[in-house]
């Protein structure tokens, strides 16, 4: 029975500061909403969470920046935070970033993408969000095979920011071959119109906004890399940590 008692007295331990944490995040939140909504009504928190440097709030504003805020909102910090402490410099906020990025395109349901897998299966994937007009995404393109060949699969999102590609890229989603279409497209022919119910590209331009993206080709590594315009395979490859060829 002792033994009982113990237990559910450290159990009861163990909650309390959990759960006083948690009071306090809820508390810190609502603090900072309210300000925000006073002074910046056009700023709407998305986020609040504890901040790598002590004392501080990392609040991320829907479809905007990150921001490092004090508890009661009356100071916030805008720009990257960089740490020493493991004896090299580190942009925690990039780190952040990429992990967010990373969720982002990792989670998005493959059906509602146009993917290039290698024959010999992926070893690695980036997600590229495109435009069929846009030079450099053509250029991109023409490098998937070899792409392929380094066992790189290649996960298109639709990002269409010229004229007339948004319904192209409807089309190229809701064709008998998603592939062939896209290839066709980026070589600059044309496809039958198909805009399928079936397939929306709405959530994949939203993504892009949120990644920060106004041009086309945009590439997320498997890692939350983002990179942003043409990279030629070899360098891609290297950025990826695999050997070219």
């Amino acid at each position: 029975m002792k033994k009982v008692y113990r237990s559910i007295v450290l159990l009861v331990v163990m909650v309390f500061p959990v759960a006083a944490l948690s009071a306090e995040l809820a508390t810190v939140e609502k603090q900072i909403k309210a300000r925000f909504n006073a002074v910046m009504p056009t700023f709407e928190v998305e986020s609040v969470a504890p901040s790598a440097v002590a004392g501080l709030y990392d609040v991320q504003i829907l479809n905007g920046p990150l921001l490092m805020v004090t508890p009661e909102a009356d100071y916030f910090i805008s720009g990257d935070v960089f740490a020493t402490g493991s004896g090299k410099l580190e942009n925690l906020s990039e780190v952040r970033r990429q992990k967010e990025r990373l969720a982002d395109v990792a989670g998005f349901d493959k059906d509602q993408l146009i993917v290039f897998t290698p024959e010999q299966g992926a070893r690695r994937w980036v997600a590229v969000f495109t435009d069929v007009k846009c030079g450099y995404c053509r250029k991109f393109h023409a490098d998937v095979p070899a792409l392929n060949e380094m066992g790189i699969e290649v996960r298109y999102f639709s990002f269409p920011i010229f004229d007339g590609s948004r319904n192209e890229m409807i089309s190229a989603l809701c064709a008998k071959d998603p592939k062939q279409a896209m290839t066709t497209l980026k070589g600059g022919g044309k496809i039958p119109e198909n805009l399928c119910a079936k397939q929306s590209i709405d959530a994949q331009f939203a993504l892009a906004r949120k990644l920060g993206l106004s041009g086309t080709p945009g590439i997320v590594l498997d890692d939350g890399t983002l990179l942003k315009g043409y990279v030629e395979p070899a360098k891609l490859a290297a950025e990826m940590g695999l050997q070219p060829g």
